[in-house]
């Protein structure tokens, strides 16, 4: 059976975007990122990919060359991607967290929000 790689490295994105854009930095994080920079330094098109994201986080098409890298990452290499499950299940908002709002218009974020536009309705927030 295959390791689904696409669910992870979509997380692994959103936990690192603090560490690239250099806002809204959590402590919990940090040895995600710092394995995630180990890996990467060993895969210059990583690299690359995370040096994009750097210079423009809200592309969407610089998140997904990172979230590629990171499915290449995680399935050519299963202890990396077991030692990064772990890591992420050790980041208290990637523990079943579960959130509700309390009107139709409610906007719930897990861990944390930057660089993002939120719609809610019938008004638009940038965050």
């Amino acid at each position: 059976m295959a390791l689904d790689t696409v669910s992870p490295a979509a997380t692994l994105v959103e936990l690192i975007l603090p560490y690239v854009t250099k806002r809204g930095l959590d402590e919990r994080t940090l040895p995600v990122w710092r394995e995630v920079q180990t890996q990467a330094a060993e895969r210059p098109v990583a690299g690359e990919a995370l040096q994009d994201l750097e210079a423009n986080p809200a592309d969407d098409d610089a998140r997904a060359a990172v979230r590629l890298q990171f499915r290449k990452m995680l399935g050519d290499n299963p202890p990396f991607a077991e030692r990064v499950a772990a890591l992420v299940e050790s980041v208290p908002a990637h523990k079943g967290i579960s959130v509700s709002g309390d009107s139709s218009r409610s906007v719930n974020i897990g861990l944390n929000v930057s660089g993002s536009v939120l719609v809610s309705g019938d008004r638009l927030s940038a965050f």
